[in-house]
């Protein structure tokens, strides 16, 4: 592990690390962002704390979340990278690869490793994101919501084009915003037909998405299980987002096929005990 760690640590210039901070916050996609702060994480767990190696690995992660604490600043809890704008998505944002850092930090939280120099930021900047994700999962009644049960691939974010559209400044003010852009109208309780609907994808439109039948690598299941790492971490309306997608019609056939293929089974720790 801590072999695995340097090798992908080390790959990055000298500038991007940040020289001694070994900063985890460049690496061209924010999943790629995600996976390495996950390893680094599990590598400080996994060293004995009377290890010197084991401040390096845990000092890294805390020193990653605290400058993206300060880096974030748009709105609606969604991570890009800082180089974004000189290759990124000249249209949408890849909210599902932001859901992976999500997901990675409240993992990483709970293994406990994070120095108490970089607690306050590091719990902060978990809040931020699980904060925009709740949101991402909203009902219909929550005008200033996506709604949970339609997500898309890379929603559009922004009324400008790129690449301004990349500065977090002008990221929309709130979820409702976007979804009404991408929806053609906005969130509202008639769109709760109590399905789980599949990913919209670029060839499809919003009244094309048909309802779910298996929870397999798709990008709803990104979202689910990012979002029950939030339900761990107690971020408020997380456990209500996702008492929506445990009670939708379909879950239970979406659910069984995990059988198969369990990756994207992630659930709360709470809803794992109820059976």
């Amino acid at each position: 592990m801590q072999y695995f760690v340097k090798w992908v640590h080390f790959s990055t210039s000298v500038e991007s690390r940040g020289g001694a901070a070994g900063l985890m916050v460049r690496s061209l996609q924010p999943r790629g962002t995600a996976w390495q702060i996950r390893n680094c994480g599990m590598a400080a767990a996994a060293t004995p704390d009377d290890d010197p190696e084991h401040l390096g690995y845990a000092s890294a992660v805390g020193a990653s979340l605290a400058w993206m604490r300060g880096f974030h600043t748009n709105a609606l809890g969604v991570v890009i990278e800082p180089d974004q704008v000189y290759w990124g998505d000249i249209g949408g944002e890849r909210t599902w690869m932001s859901d992976y850092v999500v997901g990675s930090v409240a993992w990483v939280l709970d293994l406990k490793i994070v120095e108490a120099t970089h607690e306050a930021d590091a719990t902060a900047f978990m809040e931020w994101m699980g904060k925009g994700l709740v949101q991402r999962m909203s009902d219909g009644t929550n005008p200033e919501g996506w709604h949970w049960a339609y997500q898309a691939y890379s929603p559009v974010l922004s009324t400008f084009a790129f690449p301004e559209n990349q500065d977090q400044a002008n990221f929309d003010a709130n979820w409702g915003i976007a979804f009404a852009r991408f929806a053609g109208r906005p969130n509202g309780p008639d769109l709760d037909d109590g399905n789980i609907h599949a990913t919209n994808w670029d060839t499809l439109g919003f009244e094309n998405m048909p309802v779910k039948q298996a929870f397999g690598g798709d990008y709803f299941e990104y979202a689910m299980c990012a979002l029950a790492l939030c339900v761990n971490r107690q971020v408020e309306g997380a456990e209500a987002a996702f008492a929506r997608i445990a009670q939708a019609s379909n879950f239970a056939a979406c659910r069984a096929t995990l059988a198969g293929d369990p990756r994207w089974g992630i659930a709360p720790r709470s809803f794992v005990q109820q059976g």
